[in-house]
């Protein structure tokens, strides 16, 4: 692959998604591209401004040590999100989906279910990913 290096990091990363992106997904009418830190902004003025009524889903890859911050953010803000979609680490998803009793199940599981129900969709193994990361991710939705 021309131009690809494997020591990329993440403002490189998301470089390079924002001019691959816009052309990609210029046919998708009910997609839009906000290139911005979510826990920088006004969730609620977005939303409003940028989609005023409409349903919104949120999809989104998340670190591992922002995930709680980013979900907290989101679940306490006046938006009626129609869904959260998230992949996060592997661990972190077990957190999310527990059950009361279990090892797993925290304060974020309760908080969690106080909002909604996440459910854990899918794992995604270390290695499909490039460079592998040392752990598995699962995607969950809520």
């Amino acid at each position: 692959m021309a131009g690809f290096k494997l020591n990329r990091t993440s403002e490189d990363i998301r470089r390079e998604l924002m001019d691959i992106l816009p052309e990609k997904l210029s046919d998708c009418d009910n997609v839009k591209i906000i290139n911005n830190d979510i826990l920088k902004i006004d969730v609620n003025e977005l939303i409003k401004n940028e989609f005023g009524n409409r349903s919104i889903c949120v999809c989104a890859n998340l670190p591992y040590y922002i995930t709680t911050p980013i979900l907290m953010y989101l679940l306490e803000s006046d938006v009626a999100f129609r869904s959260i979609t998230v992949m996060i680490q592997n661990e972190v998803a077990a957190r999310l989906v527990a059950k009361p009793g279990s090892a797993d199940y925290g304060a974020i599981t309760a908080v969690l279910g106080y909002y909604g129900k996440a459910t854990r969709l899918f794992k995604v193994s270390a290695g499909c990913f490039m460079p592998a990361p040392k752990v598995d991710s699962a995607v969950v939705r809520i």
